[in-house]
């Protein structure tokens, strides 16, 4: 399961109870708002009560007054009285601010006040001793009349407070029992439903745990199993593999790679790798020169590629082809690098045999044609030889001495050219490629000369690059050589070249173009054309004289292609070779790799 669902479920589970529990607790607080409000309402009740107590008492203080005027005199009496009236003025605004909220207590009060306000007229004028012509028997019968009247109105007062009290008593006793058995019922309810949604909650949690358990097992055990199938295959391969994390240091070495560099997987675990895999340049033994920085990825990955030679921990030496890809992390960030290489020393020993075999076969090709080459100026030279010693006229020695220097001047630049063919230098050197190609058809002249083939040359610019002459009259003699084989007796070859300016995907450079009169490629016959061992000559041919030719203009940094003609005078094969004007120095030793490219583009 996604650990976003996981999470929703879990929170989900979690989230009924706090739901169900804050629902409760607003059930609660409902509660206790109502138990609150009939509390206050009983409170005002008893205030009420008290009140009309405290004024009760205050009216039966101002009847002993009035009764003690028989006794003590009006005038005292009446003195004292005074306060007792404010106060109970007081006490009787207050009691009617109360809002009772019951007309009838209303109506009492306001028949109470109206019943004291009458009795106490009374009692002033009796204490200042007015009766109005009535006796004092009878003028003390309507006073006790009316205070009697003022005592019932409180009592029926009193009467009605005590009980709206005990209705507001028994309410509150009864809101008590009913909200005992809500709190009960609904918790038992809600303990029902927290049960059973919880249940639900936890099984489904439980359910997709579960499911994600299984599914992170099944992962593990894939994982698990992918990892002993990349291992077992990784051990078993013949090259060797070599593993980095982001800090330089060896996670991984298979079988082969321990054994070209001499340390077992366990002593090289955690080591640098630029002391497990120790490589110097095969020429000058100088260490490759490399940097350990997640910065410049790119940078490093080009230092640890190429070929070198690998200086075992035994002290052993082979060459090895190495390249290095970058690992990445779950963020893109550099994680490590890997490091592939394999022996190529064997490899390289056949193909600079073949090599050799190729100039050997060169060498063949030309020794018929520089054997007549150089065999007639010589017979020429012993001709002229014997003509100056029979000669006496002293003008015609000279002019037989000059032909003879002519003749063997031409010899003299024959064998200098046969012997630059095998002639390297070790470091590019500039080369006029019109001149290079000019000693090369010296070379087959006679050939040409037998097989009655006309060359076309046509020279644009200073056609001047940086490169290996012996090399590249190795190329120029392989492609002249196959033009005139594809041209025939009576054919025709065209040689071209020129300076190319630099474009969008090469630099500056010269374009070397040959084209014969032959029949052209047929079939296939162009995919295989720069195959080792592939020919069209039969015996005739080694099959290496392209191939060979591919490698050295790809050491050159250049490119080779073979394609069919369109001009209608010469219908035939077309090479065309594209030389950059400097090469970069990648030492005399290296070759090129087994893998070519179709001569559609090489």
């Amino acid at each position: 399961m996604h650990p976003d669902k996981f999470r929703r479920l879990l929170a989900a589970a979690l989230a009924v109870p706090l739901v169900a529990l804050a629902a409760l607790g607003l059930f609660f607080a409902v509660l206790l708002h109502y138990d609150a409000r009939a509390h206050e309402k009983l409170n005002k009740i008893d205030t009420v009560v008290t009140a009309t107590e405290q004024l009760q008492d205050l009216i039966g203080t101002q009847e002993a007054l009035a009764r003690r005027h028989e006794i003590a005199g009006g005038a005292a009496q009446q003195s004292a009285l005074v306060p007792l009236h404010t106060i109970t003025r007081i006490r009787m605004a207050e009691l009617q601010k109360m809002a009772l909220g019951d007309p009838r207590a209303d109506a009492l009060l306001e028949t109470l006040n109206d019943q004291y306000l009458l009795w106490m007229g009374w009692a002033q004028e009796t204490l200042a001793g007015k009766t109005f012509g009535l006796t004092i028997a009878q003028n003390d019968a309507r006073g006790w009349q009316q205070m009697s009247s003022i005592h019932e109105t409180l009592r029926e007062l009193l009467d009605l407070e005590h009980e709206r009290r005990e209705r507001q008593a028994a309410a509150i006793a009864s809101f008590k029992r009913h909200t005992i058995e809500a709190i009960a019922l609904s918790a038992l309810l809600l303990g029902l439903l927290l049960a059973t949604l919880t249940r639900q909650s936890l099984t489904r949690v439980s359910r997709s745990y579960r499911k994600a358990l299984n599914e992170q097992e099944r992962i593990s055990g894939e994982l698990a199993r992918s990892r002993q199938w990349l291992q077992t295959t990784l051990e078993s391969i013949g090259e060797g593999v070599l593993c980095c994390d982001a800090e330089g240091r060896v996670t991984f070495v298979n079988a082969t790679a321990a054994r070209l560099t001499g340390w077992q997987a366990a002593e090289a675990m955690g080591r640098a790798a630029q002391d497990v895999f120790v490589i110097v340049d095969e020429t000058s033994r100088r260490p490759r020169e490399h940097f350990w920085s997640a910065d410049h990825v790119d940078a490093l990955l080009a230092s640890w590629s190429g070929q070198s030679l690998l200086l075992g921990r035994d002290g052993s030496e082979c060459l090895v082809d190495h390249t290095a890809s970058c690992i990445q992390g779950p963020g893109n960030e550099f994680a490590g690098m890997v490091l592939v290489f394999r022996d190529v020393t064997d490899r390289l020993r056949t193909e600079r045999a073949l090599q050799t075999t190729e100039k050997l076969a060169v060498a063949g090709r030309l020794a018929a044609s520089i054997a007549h080459e150089i065999h007639n100026p010589l017979d020429a030279i012993a001709n002229l030889h014997y003509l100056i010693e029979t000669e006496e006229d002293p003008q015609l020695q000279r002019e037989h001495l000059k032909m003879a220097k002519q003749e063997l001047a031409r010899t003299i630049q024959i064998t200098r050219t046969m012997l630059s063919l095998y002639r390297e230098s070790e470091h590019p050197v500039p080369v006029i490629m019109s001149e290079l190609t000019q000693g090369v058809l010296l070379l087959l002249e006679r050939r040409a000369m037998q097989q009655n083939i006309t060359v076309e040359q046509n020279y644009e610019g200073h056609c001047r690059i940086e490169g290996f002459p012996a090399e590249l009259r190795q190329v120029m003699t392989n492609v002249l050589v196959n033009a005139m084989d594809a041209a025939g007796p009576g054919g025709r070859i065209q040689v071209r070249i020129e300076d190319q300016s630099a474009e969008e995907l090469r630099g500056s450079g010269v374009l070397i173009r040959v084209v014969d009169s032959g029949p052209g490629l047929s079939g296939d016959t162009g995919n295989r054309l720069f195959k080792p061992f592939f020919t069209t000559k039969g015996e005739a041919g080694t099959g290496l004289g392209l191939w060979v030719s591919l490698g050295i203009v790809q050491k050159h940094g250049g490119s080779i292609r073979i394609y069919n003609s369109c001009e209608s005078s010469l219908p035939g094969a077309c090479v065309e070779i594209y030389l950059p004007a400097r090469v970069l120095q990648l030492g005399i030793h290296r070759l090129v790799s087994e893998e070519v490219h179709p001569p559609a583009m090489v």
